[in-house]
């Protein structure tokens, strides 16, 4: 049987994907990358380089960033995923 991919995900898409959803997010909060990484528990250079792209986020940083910034986990997934699926 042949199969037909139409997409390819990489590691860095996704990470990529889950980066702008929490950029997006974290703007319409109106915070600060300083604001989130005070709520969230996640030193402040770390979520600068992670919000770079130079290191891929974790799921406890994107469990904690998620709900510093008003969402569940899931919802920002879903963010991410429909970003990923209108590329």
């Amino acid at each position: 049987m042949d199969t037909i991919v139409t997409r390819m995900n990489t590691p860095e898409a996704i990470n990529r994907s889950l980066v702008n959803a929490v950029e997006e997010a974290r703007k319409g909060a109106g915070m600060s990358q300083r604001d989130l990484s005070d709520k969230a528990g996640v030193p402040l250079t770390t979520l600068h380089h992670k919000l770079r792209g130079h290191r891929p986020l974790n799921i406890t940083e994107l469990a904690l960033i998620s709900d510093a910034l008003g969402l569940s986990l899931t919802e920002l997934a879903l963010r991410a995923e429909r970003s990923l699926m209108a590329a």
